[in-house]
């Protein structure tokens, strides 16, 4: 929250370790996206974050079952370390 005192500009992630945050405290406070551990994410906690304004971004999401699963729950987008395995599945399912 330090960072909006300086540039009001700046897009904000809440990072958290567990899927049990108050999506709208975040939203308020002036996150702009939920980013939380993958293996955390739900379809109904993805729906919670949305319905709250954030946009969702789990990380760390190497493994293309994962991603499958990811993007099927509604994720945003995908933090990873492996990017040419996701542009990969992309390419092969626009």
């Amino acid at each position: 929250m330090l960072v909006r005192q300086i540039d009001t500009t700046v897009r904000l992630s809440a990072l958290t370790k567990i899927d049990a945050i108050d999506f709208a405290d975040y939203a308020k406070k002036g996150a702009t996206y939920w980013s939380p551990p993958y293996l955390a994410v739900t379809d109904d906690s993805i729906a919670s974050a949305h319905a709250a304004g954030l946009l969702v971004l789990p990380w760390t999401v190497n493994l293309e079952p994962d991603m499958r699963r990811m993007i099927a729950a509604g994720a945003d987008g995908l933090i990873t370390d492996t990017p040419d395995a996701l542009l990969a599945l992309i390419d092969r399912h626009p």
